[in-house]
């Protein structure tokens, strides 16, 4: 079963948030952290923002998360968010169809 972490965040700084998003990659790159990430844009209200992770699994999750480089990271993209963030953790039920 796979595992969705969505992060809900509002910023006036969503530029400093994408580099990070890039920095979070390359820091995950080679560690055997197997995800596929997205950042989308909330249309509804005004400059908040989701980033999608999805995960093999929710061990694997937990995995990439114990990881000191990623925290720093999770500190930094909190320092630039207007407010907390809102977390998410999600098992996939159903795979979409082909």
């Amino acid at each position: 079963m796979n595992f969705v972490a969505m992060i809900e965040f509002q910023t006036l700084c969503v530029d400093d948030l994408l580099r990070l998003d890039d920095m979070w990659r390359t820091v995950t790159d080679g560690l055997g952290a197997e995800c596929a990430m997205r950042v989308a844009k909330d249309l509804d209200r005004h400059d908040r923002y989701v980033w999608i992770v999805e995960f093999a699994s929710h061990d694997e999750a937990l995995r990439t998360g114990a990881l000191d480089r990623l925290q720093r990271l999770a500190d930094e993209s909190a320092l630039r968010a207007d407010g907390p963030a809102v977390f998410h953790h999600l098992d996939v039920l159903q795979q979409p169809v082909p």
